[in-house]
């Protein structure tokens, strides 16, 4: 079981899309997210699921303090260059979780982010990180879900609009089959 993950708004809304929670919640102890993140979760209708999970003891959300504020601002900047997207206030939520994974409380925390530029940052600011395909085939290894369920699970969020490519699932669901046989 993973101790503590942070999580950025788009893997937990992949998990809402897919009902995931159920195999988060078995396969990690506790999550952590930023008010950012919160403020988006809750514009995009995931209110009663976030209520749940934070009743539950299942989700903590961490306020910043200055020096991560700060930090979470310069990140932001980073990603954005590194983005399609060059607005930094675009990637608040993504920033915030790599600035809350780079202080004391919470450094070697694994980082949910399934964005690429931001991905790219935390890996250079040495954080672990995967995504919601990367937590799915951790799933398949501990034979928490069944190789077949990663593909469906990740077109059920495609389905929904999220943007993950018939090449990502495929080889997710291969990577599934890898480790579970």
């Amino acid at each position: 079981m993973i101790e503590c993950v942070i999580l950025d708004t788009g893997p937990l809304i992949s998990a809402f899309q897919s009902d995931a929670i159920p195999v988060l919640r078995r396969l990690i102890s506790k999550t952590y997210t930023g008010p950012v993140c919160l403020e988006e979760l809750k514009r995009l209708g995931w209110v009663a699921e976030i209520e749940t999970m934070m009743r539950d003891g299942f989700l903590t959300i961490s306020d910043l303090n200055e020096a991560e504020k700060t930090r979470a601002r310069i990140i932001a900047n980073e990603v954005a260059r590194c983005s399609q997207n060059k607005d930094p206030a675009v990637h608040e939520g993504e920033s915030e979780v790599i600035a809350m994974a780079l202080g004391t409380e919470s450094r070697g925390y694994l980082v949910l982010l399934d964005e690429r530029a931001a991905r790219s940052v935390a890996l250079g600011e040495g954080v672990r990180v995967t995504g919601f395909p990367g937590l799915l085939i951790l799933a398949a290894q501990l034979r928490l879900l069944e190789p077949e369920h990663v593909r469906e699970m990740l077109q059920q969020c495609r389905e929904q609009g999220t943007h993950y490519s018939e090449k990502l699932i495929e080889f997710a669901h291969k990577k599934a089959k890898e480790v579970s046989v």
